[in-house]
């Protein structure tokens, strides 16, 4: 079964770079120790403070659930402002 984990950041943040520098470190960083999921990163294309960070999955699992690293990933971009996850399982 595929699935996806979409974690958006809607940032009051003035700062983008600072913010897009550390999104950028952390997918890199998942990269490279995870090998059962796949990061992507998203730049909102009209507000330049808000992205989108996706998880892709596969697994034999049927029961899918928030995972542990968007749990940690949240905790690490909560105060930046407003977080909204969601799970998607493939269909097709």
């Amino acid at each position: 079964m595929k699935w996806l984990e979409i974690i958006e950041i809607c940032s009051i943040s003035t700062d983008r770079a600072l913010l897009e520098k550390q999104i950028m470190t952390l997918a890199n960083q998942i990269t490279v120790g995870d090998s059962t999921c796949t990061v992507k990163v998203f730049k909102n294309g009209f507000v330049d403070t808000d992205f989108s960070i996706h998880l892709f999955y596969e697994s034999e699992n049927n029961h899918v659930h928030r995972s542990a690293l968007s749990e940690q990933i949240i905790a690490a971009f909560k105060n930046y402002g407003i977080i909204n996850h969601s799970l998607w399982i493939q269909q097709r």
